[in-house]
Formats: structure tokens, sequence, C-alpha cells
């Protein structure tokens, strides 16, 4: 995964309320799906990221992920709620 600059603020806050099952990110280059949260009992949660090319599932904390600058993908015409989620092409 590509580290690029850490999110601030409102972009920050909409990608931790987006750590979801089956949520899509993307940090303009690679494609990542949520396919597992852990919530952590006294620190921060777990989250398990699938590389939508290489199908590779990575385990990382949530302050990890906010600093990757990762951004939620919603598909076009997406409610608020949300789509149904996809399995990664």
């Amino acid at each position: 995964m590509r580290a690029s600059r850490a999110l601030r603020g409102p972009a920050a806050a909409g990608v931790a309320e987006a750590l979801r099952q089956g949520a899509y990110l993307t940090d303009g280059y690679d494609l990542f799906r949520v396919v597992g949260v852990i919530s952590g009992s006294s620190g921060p949660k777990s989250v398990d990221l699938e590389d939508c090319r290489t199908l590779e599932v990575h385990t990382y904390s949530e302050p990890r992920v906010l600093a990757l600058g990762l951004t939620l993908v919603r598909s076009a015409g997406a409610d608020d709620e949300g789509d149904a989620a996809e399995p990664c092409p």
C-alpha cells in the first residue's frame, strides 16, 4: 500500500465513519475493500483491508488507516446510507 499524506479534519472523520465492512477506500491509485472491523475495548479498532488488485488482506489499526490518506469511494447515485457492498472485481 502506498503511503500518502494524512487526512485531517472532516475528511479524516468521513473515512473513520466509513470504516465498516463492505466499504471501499482509495488512495487515488489503489482500491481497497474493508473486509473486517474489530472494535478495541480500550483502544483503537483494527481494520482488515483487501487490496482489490492483488486480493491480499492486511490488518491495520484505525489510526494507521487514517494516516494512509484514503478516501471513501461512493458509487454513482449512492444514497446517504450507501449501496450494498459488492465484492472486489
